[in-house]
């Protein structure tokens, strides 16, 4: 037993598993300047950020990219959160991967 009452069979056919999630951020430059938006998400648990937008960390668990839009430019941002559950989650951190987001064959 856990703290809480919790009770866990080790036993169980499932100890560890990852969420993966698939994120989308639209952006639209609606000014007639050139931006740079900074963009900072906070992460909790042990967490694998895949992306091809040059994400940095912050701090350990919070990633930061930038983004820059000419005037009247829209861009989409996707990244992928692969967040280790159970026993598969060792550390809580975030780790950053240089892919692109795993395929979602709805979006294709």
């Amino acid at each position: 037993k856990i703290g809480g009452g919790v009770e866990i069979d080790v036993r169980s056919t499932v100890a560890g598993w990852d969420e993966h999630t698939i994120y989308s951020q639209r952006i639209r430059n609606y000014t007639d300047d050139a931006i740079t938006l900074d963009i900072r998400r906070v992460f909790g648990g042990h967490v694998e950020f895949k992306s091809k937008l040059a994400p940095e960390l912050h701090d350990y668990q919070t990633v930061q990219y930038r983004v820059a839009l000419k005037p009247g430019e829209k861009r989409e941002a996707m990244y992928e959160v692969v967040t280790k559950q159970g026993r598969n989650s060792k550390q809580n951190n975030v780790t950053l991967i240089d892919a692109e987001p795993s395929p979602v064959p709805w979006l294709e």
